[in-house]
């Protein structure tokens, strides 16, 4: 069975860097993710926000779970 593409939204902290924001540019691509919409906004030390991709929803989630174990994102989870 294959897996078929889907649009999801993803909530996300990051630390503000610009670092940041390219490692995690860098993992979408690493994911075979396409980001349709990506809004952060700085909120005290961190940017919060949500970034809407499409690709398969495994790769998807694997996105959401890689990112919780890097220290340039402070959150990551699937809204929804």
């Amino acid at each position: 069975m294959l897996s078929q593409e889907t649009t999801r939204v993803v909530t996300v902290t990051l630390r503000p860097s610009n670092e940041a924001l390219l490692k995690a540019t860098l993992l979408l691509k690493q994911g075979g993710l396409t980001v349709e919409r990506m809004e952060l906004r700085r909120e005290g030390d961190a940017l919060r926000g949500t970034i809407v991709v499409s690709g398969k929803e495994g790769k998807i989630r694997w996105f959401v779970e890689k990112a919780k174990t890097l220290p340039y994102f402070l959150g990551a989870e699937l809204s929804g």
